[in-house]
């Protein structure tokens, strides 16, 4: 049946063919653009594709409407260069000759002089197949071209026969490239298309500024046969009438700024030369291919860094270079969990994906409003975007959501969903943002454009930054082979955190106290064991020459009575109550402040843990292993019984595993914490 197919579709062209043959060459353009409009009409995709295309090329430089025209006049030419290409290859060479002006031709005959060969790296421009139908093109009398085969068996057969007619050469990139470099060597002449996207064997160099997947084959070629490279393009003057534009030639032997591959930077310079010959005509690039596509699913590109090449080069041509020759940004939308201790776990995962991936990465978070201060000190982080925490419900949240993201005015290329939640991918749908990524979560696949595989583990339990780190690694930011993932290097954020000194003994010591755990009391250590341990603290570390040590309670307002009862119960040593009276920034600048925190497994322990100050972490219901702090310094206490973790928010039996903390051993290690006296 395809055969059939294949052969249905052989026919027809032929039958085009005739047909063409008999009409003049302007009527066969006239043709090609009414065809080129209807394409434009009923094909509403493609009119996307070509207007983000051209929106990533000359974006900062032209407008909507100065877009807008260039994506519909792209359909008429390319309407008419298809047409026409058609049409000339039935045509004698004299009469093409007569509708083709040079501009450029010195160049060739400089890169060829003393019989040295040519490559030419040509590009899907105007009517590219004009070129093989024009020997001036080739000072050499050798002239061949690289080409790939098609999928249609007879339509490739008949094709490479028309290309033979003219005396070209025919190299089968499938057949490897040694055939083409002894050609060369010889002094020969080959063209190869180069434009197009090179997919994952590529190297990764930027294109009007953004970094597209690109061959090195004229590049390699061109260093193992020690000859110059030529990019050549063909300009439509008028129906019918064609110029070849011809740019000084990029000699495999130049300077390469040092550490740079050169296969890659003369692959660079050569995308830098069509990028000039495409802004002479924009209309006439072939803007319906996806030039800019990334890999999927690793578009994060961490792993691929030695074969990419992002280098803010100057164009050589000073007076043509603008503002796209240096790096666009990929945008990325990274949606934040909402509670506190999910977000600080999330911070690695954040922190992988700038650091450990794409050099051109403009990463924004979007969060509520309360969870601002966080993500702000987190350096890698570039823009934060907020909702308010009471958006009149799930419906009136995820609008608001999607209401921040328009405001930005930020056209993100992708966004990743660190909650699991349906709410999240609606959010990032409804804002239009193409790509979107995340795990399964509730019944949401049909709106993810790329799904995060579960990571398998071994039998143990592995912690929940790892859960974000996998949604990290799938996207390509490079996180290692280790199980688990390391975390410590990403684990704490920036911030004005003074480094400790052992030996000072100016000041008291600043101790924050965590009392409480919103979750529910199975994960609250007694409020009468944490205020014995706070005063054995206090009795411990008490010295005549010193000031001592301070004590600040930390909590949410619904814990305004528990902070309360815990400042009565230690009141001896005038603790500062400051339950319910912080906002998120307060208390960042707060725990930055304090030399040990005393928690129970809280938001507010992963926050302390996020800005560096170590913690002395009590846990009960809950497992260290999937929610311990992150980084160093921390000490995680716990009494292992026979029903732990059981995740209960209220206990149904006795609270054993809380009442059986050892609180000498809490008082030890918040001793140990603290720098020396």
């Amino acid at each position: 049946m395809v055969t059939v197919i294949q052969y249905a579709v052989y026919l027809a062209l032929r039958v085009v063919e005739t047909l063409l043959k008999l009409l003049p060459l302007e009527t066969c353009c006239v043709i090609g653009e009414i065809a080129g409009w209807i394409f434009y009409l009923s094909s509403p995709s493609y009119r996307r594709l070509v207007y983000r295309n051209v929106c990533i090329a000359f974006e900062g430089e032209l407008g909507k409407k100065e877009l807008q025209s260039i994506a519909r006049k792209h359909f008429v030419r390319l309407g008419c260069n298809i047409v026409s290409s058609i049409k000339i290859a039935m045509m004698p060479a004299s009469e093409i000759e007569e509708r083709v002006t040079y501009e450029g031709l010195e160049h060739l005959n400089a890169a060829t002089a003393n019989g040295r060969g040519m490559i030419a790296a040509v590009s899907h421009f105007g009517n590219w197949e004009l070129l093989a139908q024009l020997p001036k093109l080739f000072p050499t009398p050798d002239r061949a071209t690289m080409f790939q085969s098609l999928g249609n068996p007879f339509v490739n057969k008949h094709v490479v026969q028309s290309r033979s007619k003219t005396g070209i050469t025919l190299f089968d990139r499938d057949e490897g490239i040694f055939g083409p470099l002894k050609y060369i060597r010889e002094g020969g002449g080959v063209a190869i298309l180069f434009d197009q996207h090179a997919g994952d064997s590529g190297t990764w160099v930027p294109l009007f500024g953004r970094l597209a997947s690109t061959t090195r084959l004229p590049a390699l070629m061109a260093i193992k046969s020690k000859v110059a490279l030529i990019a050549i393009a063909v300009h439509t003057t008028e129906r019918g009438r064609w110029r070849v534009v011809i740019r000084p030639p990029i000699e495999p032997d130049e300077p390469v700024p040092s550490g740079s591959n050169r296969a890659a930077y003369l692959t660079l310079r050569l995308n830098q030369a069509i990028e000039q010959l495409i802004r002479l005509a924009p209309a006439e690039w072939f803007w319906v291919h996806n030039r800019w596509k990334t890999p999927n699913p690793d578009f994060l590109l961490g792993a691929r860094k030695r074969d990419l090449l992002a280098l803010d080069t100057s164009l050589e041509d000073e007076a043509q270079a603008t503002a796209s020759a240096k790096m666009k940004p990929f945008r990325l939308l990274v949606r934040s969990p909402n509670p506190l201790g999910d977000a600080c776990m999330a911070i690695p995962a954040v922190r992988a994906m700038k650091r450990r991936s794409r050099p051109d990465l403009e990463l924004t978070v979007l969060c509520r409003e309360n969870l601002r201060p966080v993500w702000e000190r987190v350096s890698e982080v570039d823009r934060v975007i907020t909702i308010g925490k009471n958006s009149f419900g799930s419906v009136g949240r995820v609008y608001a959501a999607e209401c921040a993201i328009r405001k930005s005015a930020v056209r993100f290329d992708a966004a990743v969903l660190l909650p699991n939640s349906l709410s999240s991918a609606v959010e990032c749908k409804l804002a239009g943002i193409p790509r979107i990524v995340g795990d399964r979560g509730h019944s949401r696949s049909w709106l993810l454009n790329q799904i995060v595989p579960a990571r398998e583990i071994g039998g143990s339990a592995e912690h929940h930054a790892n859960f974000y780190l996998n949604i990290a690694a799938h996207c390509g930011a490079y996180i290692g082979t280790r199980d688990p993932f390391p975390v410590t290097d990403l684990a704490v954020v920036d911030s004005d955190r003074p480094a400790a000194d052992n030996n000072s003994s100016v000041g008291p010591r600043v101790i924050g106290l965590c009392p409480g755990a919103e979750y529910g009391d199975a994960k609250r250590w007694p409020l009468e064991e944490y205020a014995k341990a706070v005063l054995a603290v206090a009795e411990g570390y008490k010295d005549d020459s010193e000031a001592g040590c301070q004590f600040h309670i930390f909590g949410s307002p619904n814990e305004a009575e528990l902070g309360a009862q815990l400042a009565e119960q230690i009141a001896t040593v005038s603790p500062t109550n400051r339950v319910g009276q912080t906002s998120i920034d307060e208390l960042c600048d707060a725990l930055t402040a304090c030399d040990v925190v005393l928690t129970n497994d809280t938001g507010t322990m992963h926050l302390a843990a996020a800005l560096g100050t170590p913690t002395v972490a009590i846990f009960g219901s809950t497992e260290p292993a999937l929610t311990a702090p992150l980084g160093t310094g921390h000490t995680v206490i716990r009494r292992h019984v026979e029903c732990s973790p059981c995740f209960l928010r209220e206990c149904p039996r006795d609270y054993r595993c809380m009442h059986e903390i050892d609180g000498e051993k809490v008082v030890a290690a918040v001793l140990a914490t603290l720098p020396a006296r």
